[in-house]
């Protein structure tokens, strides 16, 4: 993503890190990694940072993912020919964007001057109007390394520093807004690519991964209606919320329970408020929906993440707020998919997929933050997933079908026909239904690893964390939480394993061969009860 070999003197992406992880809540590795292994993710990381741009065409801003598949391919014990083939697969000349030198170099002094550069320049007309966008991309990654490697800044200065200092003073412009930093509200478009650039870095200590998030945001085109949705104004700060501000004509008081406002129940105010009501999905942006009308359902957006509660001087309180959102996240996914009355046509939807990935890197990212940045990130990740989940229709979030299905229920299982061989020796009788699946985890991670589509090892990654972290949750857990979502009472931690083996059993199905350009449903869930299918994508 380099062009320059300005960036080839530095040790980007070194050996990950394994002796601490950056916050009790970041995901461990599974057993797998060898000297060989690693070396060949350090090569092609490093290749990927040379060669490629971060956007792979020039008509949308489509960013390449190919690092992401190597990492999180890696973390879950790939070996080096699954890597290599991976890097070739996703690095096909027209799947990629070569990368460029920039016009000038970004200093200190035109930091601000070339953010958002999407300029179009037609220079040769009569072949296909080729578009050269982004083109201070590879300057801002010059910039960056200089930061970290030259000038060797802390990466937790850098963050606050470039994407949420600004947002920690007094400093205020005439109509009252606070003076923003530069990156901040990139840092959440995008479908929350460059947070996911930079928590990836922060995981596993690779100083590339963070340079490519942090110019990825310097260039990334404005979103409509995102500042409003994620950036604080004058009215707020911390604990000075109020969500009877909120715009419905009638609603119940939000009992703020043992451990203040959780996020089922703003998403389960969101889910009924006629405010936020969105028809159909724009093809050209989802988040169009935001600026219509001034920007009225992002600013009713940002006041309901506003009305969350969070205390950010206390770390409990931060790491509960992180596990709220990894449970709302995928809950969205997987209830939203799951119809008990077509239990076997679960809809793995790709946008709220992108919820549960990048909820992955909270963790990490917290770890690196002072407390009131801490908030800011969470808060404004919080009105994101719920802009997400309003763009695809707000699909209605009852728990209740998808766990009165036993775990042992056939539409469970991630293959219909059991591949794996017999063991020759077992404690289970062969009549066991766990006779030839013994741990659910063990086949779902080894189809991610090998499953053609980059996202598939990613989503399973984070699930299969999530039921290390969650699974023993017994049923009734968030009850006396004042939660008002209906049939939270159902929910246990048998979520995580159902949304890994549902996605599998969706994601894994038979093509006759064929190879699609992507596995997930696109269609959403607008209309009254989302009943339309993609399976003819």
């Amino acid at each position: 993503m380099s062009s320059s070999s300005d960036t080839a003197s530095f040790d980007l992406f070194p050996t990950p890190t394994s002796s601490a992880l950056p916050h009790t809540l970041s995901p461990t590795r599974w057993p797998g990694s060898t000297p060989d292994s690693t070396a060949i993710l350090r090569q092609l990381l490093q290749e990927n940072h040379e060669e490629w741009h971060i956007f792979f065409n020039d008509i949308v801003a489509f960013d390449s993912h190919i690092s992401h598949r190597l990492l999180a391919l890696w973390a879950l014990g790939a070996n080096k020919e699954v890597l290599k083939a991976a890097y070739e697969s996703d690095s096909e000349p027209d799947k990629e964007r070569p990368a460029f030198s920039s016009p000038e170099p970004i200093t200190s002094a035109n930091f601000r001057d070339h953010l958002r550069d999407e300029r179009q320049v037609k220079f040769d007309i009569l072949q296909r109007m080729l578009m050269e966008k982004f083109r201070y991309f590879n300057a801002y990654v010059q910039f960056f390394t200089d930061v970290l490697m030259v000038q060797k800044k802390d990466v937790a200065s850098v963050l606050e520093d470039f994407v949420f200092s600004g947002l920690d003073v007094k400093a205020r412009e005439e109509n009252g807004r606070i003076i923003q930093s530069p990156l901040f509200v990139p840092f959440f478009e995008g479908l929350l690519h460059a947070l996911i650039f930079v928590g990836y870095g922060l995981e596993f200590s690779l100083p590339g991964m963070i340079i490519e998030g942090l110019a990825l945001a310097a260039v990334h085109r404005p979103t409509p209606g995102f500042e409003e949705l994620v950036s604080p104004s004058h009215e707020t700060g911390s604990g000075d919320y109020n969500i009877e501000n909120l715009t419905l004509k009638s609603r119940k008081s939000l009992d703020t329970g043992f451990h203040g406002t959780h996020a089922f129940t703003i998403l389960a105010h969101v889910m009924k408020d006629p405010m936020l009501v969105v028809k159909e999905a724009n093809a050209d942006d989802i988040f169009a929906f935001l600026s219509e009308k001034e920007g009225e359902k992002s600013k009713l957006l940002r006041q309901y993440s506003g009305g969350w509660s969070f205390n950010a001087s206390d770390a409990k309180e931060v790491e509960r707020k992180i596990e709220e959102l990894q449970w709302m996240n995928t809950l969205i996914f997987t209830v939203a998919g799951f119809r008990k009355s077509k239990q076997d046509n679960f809809r793995a939807d790709f946008y709220f997929m992108h919820l549960v990935t990048s909820s992955l890197f909270l963790p990490s990212l917290t770890a690196h933050l002072s407390p009131s940045s801490q908030e800011l990130l969470l808060r404004g990740y919080f009105a994101i997933s719920l802009a997400l989940y309003v763009a695809r229709g707000r699909p209605k979030i009852d728990p209740k079908p998808l766990f009165e299905v036993a775990m042992d229920d056939n539409v469970f299982d991630p293959e219909k026909e059991p591949s794996i061989d017999s063991p020759a020796l077992s404690i289970l009788s062969s009549s066991s239904k766990e006779f030839k699946k013994p741990n659910l985890w063990l086949p779902l991670i080894s189809r991610a690893i090998l499953h053609p589509d980059d996202h598939v090892p990613k989503f399973q990654r984070a699930v299969a964390h999530y039921a290390t972290l969650y699974g023993s949750t017994p049923k009734r857990f968030f009850d006396g939480l004042g939660i008002e979502l209906n049939g939270v009472d159902r929910i246990d931690g048998t979520l995580f394993a159902r949304a890994g083996a549902l996605t599998q059993r969706r994601l894994g199905r038979d093509r006759e061969g064929k190879s699609l350009a992507s596995y997930w449903d696109f269609e959403g869930f607008y209309g009254e009860d989302g009943e339309r299918s993609n399976d003819d994508f």
